[in-house]
């Protein structure tokens, strides 16, 4: 049992990776519950990749739609997304991680997170 009142807010969390000259790196952006589900229940979300400034395939790996699942007692779920190398002197790019499709017990108070590529 729960003492929450109505369904749970999903949130995406805006994050920076400083990517390197000479190998890849990982962006890692956490998507965040306003409360723990209770005993025996689970929050779902879908969550996809979309190019901002930087782009998939040149800039990071595009991540499809995939769900991402809280099981009780979970509050934090951080979500990797490979990203390139680049040389030096490559001005700053972003992307987003967007959040859709929330299970019934839930909604989306933030759906996306802003992905800044710094560089070296």
């Amino acid at each position: 049992m729960t003492n929450r009142s109505g369904p749970i807010a999903v949130s995406a969390v805006d994050a920076a990776v400083v990517r390197s000259a000479s190998g890849g790196s990982t962006a890692t952006v956490s998507v965040t519950l306003s409360a723990v589900p209770a005993a025996g229940e689970t929050v779902t979300v879908a969550v996809a990749t979309a190019d901002g400034t930087a782009i998939a395939g040149t800039d990071y790996t595009a991540l499809a739609t995939t769900t991402v699942t809280f099981s009780a007692g979970e509050r934090t779920k951080l979500v990797a997304i490979p990203v390139a190398a680049i040389p030096g002197g490559t001005p700053a790019r972003s992307f987003s991680l967007a959040l859709s499709a929330p299970s019934a017990n839930a909604y989306i108070a933030d759906s996306a997170a802003l992905v800044n590529l710094i560089g070296p």
